[in-house]
Formats: C-alpha cells, structure tokens, sequence
C-alpha cells in the first residue's frame, strides 16, 4: 500500500479517528487490570480486540463487506492502519477498493466508537449484534446518500459521479443502483 490521501472520506470520520488516540477504554476488563487506566488505554484492545463492545464482530462484517465488493484480500487490521486509514491506497486501484477499504476502516471504528459510548457513558450494555447492526446501517446510509445526492447534479456530472459510486461500492455483487428507486444495499 502507498500513501494518498482521498477527499471523498467524510472529514468528520478523519477527524474522529485522529481525536479518539487518546480517548479513556470503556472496557469492563480496565477495572482489573490497572495498565488500562481512563488515561492509558490500550489502543490495540479498544479499537480491535475487546469482545465487550462486539469489536471482533463489527470488523469480521467489514471484512465480509469487502469480500463480497472485491476479489483483493482484506488486510489485517492494525492500530497503525486505523490510525492512518485516510492515507490507504493501492498500486493501480482501477476499482477503487483503497477508497472502500479507507471508507470501511473509518466506517468501522465509528461503529464501535458509538457502541463503547453507549457502553461507558449511558451505561448500557451493548451486544456484539448491535455494534454490527450499527455499522451495516451507517454503510447503508452512506451509500443511500451518496447515491442520492446526484440527484441534485446535471447531467454529465451526474452520471460521472453514478458510475464511480456504481464501481466504489460494487453493483451488481454488494449493491444495485436504480435511477428512480435508489440504491438496495446487499449486507447479507
């Protein structure tokens, strides 16, 4: 993978990614182990192997997300790769899978995110279902705003930006795009 950077992820995920490096570990494990303090969590278990928060599950669903939009093998996630997910791309990416891996990366750990918040603040417990119900939906929601959103373009433009979102979020094996109805979203 080489470094670039893509204007088409939301900066608010960027910027909620970069803010949350030092962000207090809402895992129940923080209370028997003191190395994992609300001022020194680690970053490895938050955002990739704490089972309280359904992490493992909320990255297996990425990782089958990506298999159905591509045939190129979905990398193992590290915290390096959280951490500069906007700078992801591919040699030669003519199906622009650096894009939906950035997208999926940044996607995913604002699913967990929201479910540890639920957890650590509104003390409430969260099922690893719920964290991954949460991302299919913010997915889901991305691709329906996208789409919808050319609506609003003329002409060539318009069906420029149809076909890179046609490509970026495979149709055919993950969506299908209908003019009039929109986007169906296949997450199953």
């Amino acid at each position: 993978m080489t470094s670039t950077a893509s204007p088409y992820i939301p900066r608010t995920l960027h910027n909620a990614s970069a803010s949350l490096r030092a962000a207090p570990s809402a895992c129940k494990r923080s209370v028997l182990d003191p190395t994992l303090s609300m001022t020194n969590p680690d970053k490895q278990h938050m955002w990739i192997d704490c089972e309280n928060n359904g992490q493992s599950q909320a990255w297996e669903t990425a990782k089958y997300i990506w298999r159905k939009a591509t045939d190129r093998q979905w990398p193992a996630i590290t915290t390096g790769m959280v951490r500069g997910a906007n700078a992801l791309s591919f040699k030669d990416d003519l199906t622009k899978d650096s894009e939906r891996l950035r997208i999926l990366i940044s996607v995913t750990i604002w699913s967990i995110w929201k479910s540890r918040n639920e957890n650590s603040i509104n003390n409430r417990d969260v099922t690893p279902n719920k964290t991954t119900g949460t991302l299919r939906e913010l997915i889901r929601e991305l691709i329906r705003k996208s789409w919808n959103s050319t609506r609003f373009m003329e002409g060539g433009i318009r069906l420029r930006r149809q076909r890179a979102i046609k490509v970026l979020w495979a149709e055919g094996r993950l969506t299908n795009f209908d003019p009039k109805t929109g986007s169906l979203v296949d997450l199953t």
